[in-house]
């Protein structure tokens, strides 16, 4: 390559003109990128149905060769299982260069595979590989793993396709979570004769339909996390079933209609939350009953009606969310027996009345928020001099006389809004 050549690598060629700039590079290193992935997936996923059998039988031969499967012969469920990775990791695009699935290196030293049992009982019980950077298709081969009980692929953005209907072939399987891909489709209802699934993650996916209302069926699940998704139609009120469940997370979808009040006799429930959803209706009483509850998250729905007093017998609740809803009524006074609140959010309703005092029973409380309401009357002092408040949204409400002096410094610059003096 001659000076003239050399120059144009440069951030300005000879003749003065503008060298490559960031924003061209930016488009040609995405393009490659693209290419990159358009060509390693034709290349595993692209192949003629004819072709299969061969490359089974290929794989057979590289996982009985004594190095990825020791003592081939004695370990014939492992060997099994090492065909049906191989299968998987054809269909994977593996960006971070770190899947090692290779007949040259022992399957127990295989990135993400767990491998137990003794000696002539070996199997892969779990597969971990979250946030990997893994693009492709999840293959139906997945069922072929048959002692699995884990199974991870959180976080690989660049995985789509739907969810293998093979998985219900995983009899043993605990754990499920395929959280934060690009899976589509619906949910299948095959998962629901998981007899032994503890853990269903499958938020933060594009998943549309309606939840399966034969989840119901996962008797022992204890948690069932959906969010980020496209999910539409009603809850299934036949999730109440689920009296195991500690943790529904169902925000960030398309859900309609009211929160069914079956929801109440989860008694074991810790984690609620049904935020930014099309659902209405009235906050049934009948969550009170959730004496396990430490959040609520009901946020940015169509809600109506009153605060039922019965959330105020949540003695273990940390965070209650209600805003931006249609809520009316007044701040039941029982909301002073949550000892335990830390965070206290009902910004942008339809409340009315006062604040009411036995709020500053709330010794443990961070951040009150009851901005863009109707509430009126004389601010209480006892609120506002809680000993770990940092957070205090008031503005936009109908209060009259003066503003108590917080007894330490709060972090905000909603009070200025308020427009009404300090007390003297």
């Amino acid at each position: 390559m001659g000076s003239e050549d050399l120059s144009l690598c440069s951030p300005r060629n000879r003749r003065g003109r503008p060298g490559m700039s960031r924003r061209n590079l930016t488009i040609i290193f995405g393009t490659i990128l693209v290419l990159i992935l358009f060509l390693e997936a034709l290349s595993w996923t692209g192949l003629p149905a004819p072709l299969g059998p061969i490359y089974a039988r290929i794989d057979l031969s590289r996982c009985s060769n004594g190095v990825a499967v020791p003592s081939p012969q004695l370990n014939a469920g492992l060997v099994e299982d090492c065909v049906a990775l191989l299968g998987i990791r054809r269909r994977l695009v593996d960006l971070s260069g770190r899947l090692n699935w290779h007949e040259s290196v022992s399957i127990k030293r295989w990135q993400g595979v767990v491998v137990t049992g003794d000696k002539q009982g070996r199997r892969v019980t779990a597969l971990l590989l979250p946030r990997l950077s893994l693009g492709g298709v999840i293959s139906p081969k997945i069922g072929r793993l048959s002692a699995l009980e884990v199974l991870n692929l959180g976080g690989n953005f660049l995985l789509w396709g739907g969810i293998p209907r093979e998985l219900v072939k995983l009899g043993k399987l605990r754990s499920l979570d395929l959280s934060w891909c690009f899976l589509r489709g619906e949910i299948p209802t095959e998962l629901a004769r998981l007899p032994l699934l503890e853990v269903l993650h499958l938020g933060g996916n594009n998943l549309s339909g309606e939840v399966p209302s034969a989840l119901a069926n996962l008797t022992i699940l204890r948690e069932l996390s959906l969010e980020s998704n496209n999910l539409t139609g009603e809850i299934p009120v036949e999730l109440g079933r689920l009296k195991s469940l500690e943790l529904l997370i169902l925000g960030n979808n398309r859900f309609r209609g009211g929160i069914p009040v079956e929801l109440g006799g989860l008694s074991q429930l810790r984690i609620l939350s049904l935020d930014h959803n099309g659902l209405t209706g009235e906050i049934p009483r009948e969550l009170g009953r959730l004496t396990n509850l430490e959040e609520l998250s009901l946020q940015i729905n169509q809600l109506t009606g009153e605060i039922p007093e019965e959330l105020g017998s949540l003695s273990r609740l940390e965070r209650l969310n209600l805003t931006d809803n249609q809520l009316s009524g007044n701040i039941p006074a029982a909301l002073g027996h949550l000892s335990e609140l830390v965070s206290l959010s009902l910004t942008r309703n339809e409340i009315t009345g006062p604040i009411p005092p036995e709020l500053g029973r709330l010794t443990k409380l961070r951040a009150l928020a009851l901005s863009n309401n109707r509430l009126s009357g004389a601010i209480p002092p006892d609120p506002v001099r809680l000993p770990h408040l940092r957070v205090l949204h008031l503005s936009n409400n109908q209060f009259s006389g003066c503003l108590p002096y917080p007894t330490h410094i709060i972090n905000d610059d909603d009070l200025p809004q308020l427009r009404i003096p300090y007390c003297e």
